[in-house]
């Protein structure tokens, strides 16, 4: 079990910029997401420092979050379940995920997603990892029920961010006569 765990840290730490940049993310998004700094995201991805087991459940929660809201058909689900959960010892593990992190890159660069969706879906539809596991990608805290009180958390947290800036904003604009 103990195995189990750290090959799981490992994977998503191994492949954390790639899934970042899939959901849109910058380094501080995530890491005001999970509670650390920008640094630490960084530290993390450039393997500065070593993801520790909470780190992994605070970002795979986030993640399965995040993958659940956009629906099956999103390409962030789909990358998650091959990266962290899919068979590396399947002949094109490799290749998909190299497939991914070109996927991952036009993302960054701005690509529109139904245009990543069709390069996804180009560059990994042959594969044989990538046919069985996005079939059956179910994001693992949604099975355990962790989906729903993550979603009232960060929906909570989202919307009290977005009434302090219309606080900020509203008391600094200046007064009608």
């Amino acid at each position: 079990m103990q195995d189990q765990r750290e090959e799981q840290v490992r994977r998503l730490q191994e492949n954390l910029q790639t899934i970042r940049k899939l959901a849109g993310w910058s380094i501080e998004d995530l890491g005001e997401k999970i509670g650390v700094t920008k640094q630490t995201i960084s530290n993390l991805e450039r393997g500065k420092t070593r993801l520790s087991l909470t780190q992994y459940i605070a970002i795979r929660a986030v993640l399965d979050y995040e993958a659940e809201l956009r629906g099956a058909d999103d390409i962030l689900g789909k990358a998650v379940s091959i990266l962290l959960d899919g068979d590396t010892s399947m002949p094109d593990y490799s290749q998909t995920r190299a497939a991914i992190e070109t996927v991952a890159a036009a993302s960054a660069g701005g690509a529109e997603k139904k245009a990543l969706a069709a390069a996804f879906g180009s560059l990994i539809g042959g594969t044989g990892i990538a046919m069985g596991m996005a079939a059956t990608a179910v994001p693992a805290m949604a099975v355990l029920g962790i989906g729903t009180w993550l979603g009232k958390v960060l929906t909570r947290e989202t919307a009290d961010r977005d009434t302090a800036q219309e606080q900020s904003v509203s008391s600094t604009a200046p007064e009608g006569k």
